[in-house]
């Protein structure tokens, strides 16, 4: 299966702000436009079937599996999850 443009779901939504891949305020739209841009047709179905796997096992929407997740070193909001919060001081 081909597809010519990247379907931004919700896995691909949620793993791609994550990433910062796009802003936290980037509409649906804004984000299918910046995928037209960057990628080539081969690349898109396969992204998106990576991005729906990675979705559902480890970078879920509630309880995400920041600790197991191979791309942690890449990603700014799974980074700030396994860093422990500072104390407040007085």
């Amino acid at each position: 299966m081909e597809l010519r443009t990247m379907p931004v779901d919700t896995h691909v939504f949620r793993i791609s702000q994550r990433l910062g891949l796009i802003g936290p305020k980037t509409t649906v739209g804004q984000a299918h436009a910046a995928f037209d841009a960057a990628l080539p047709e081969a690349l898109v179905y396969p992204l998106h079937v990576l991005f729906i796997r990675h979705g559902r096992a480890v970078c879920r929407a509630q309880q995400p599996l920041c600790r197991e997740c191979p791309l942690v070193t890449l990603c700014p909001w799974g980074q700030a999850q396994l860093t422990p919060p500072v104390a407040a001081t007085d």
